[in-house]
């Protein structure tokens, strides 16, 4: 496959988003690097998240009842921060 037809497949996908304007390889080259990078975090959240509902069996009820409030702390956070 050619730099053009690749170059004609991206522009094909970005085309569909609108706002993006793309021109020339390396913008290609950076957003496939982005992807990369991207599904490599959402990875990590994911075991992280296994990690922690695998762990929260094994609390006692003090820790349980600090894992709650440390939950409810960091949603008020976020909800004061996202609107």
């Amino acid at each position: 496959m050619s730099l053009q037809a690749l170059q004609q497949v991206f522009s094909t996908i970005a085309s569909h988003i609108p706002g993006v304007s793309v021109n020339g390889v390396s913008y290609y080259i950076a957003i496939a690097g982005l992807a990369i990078l991207l599904t490599f975090v959402i990875t990590g959240v994911i075991i992280l998240m296994v990690k922690a509902f695998r762990a929260t069996w094994n609390l006692t009820p003090s820790g349980f009842l600090k894992l709650l409030l440390a939950l409810g702390i960091i949603l008020i956070v976020i909800g004061i921060v996202v609107p």
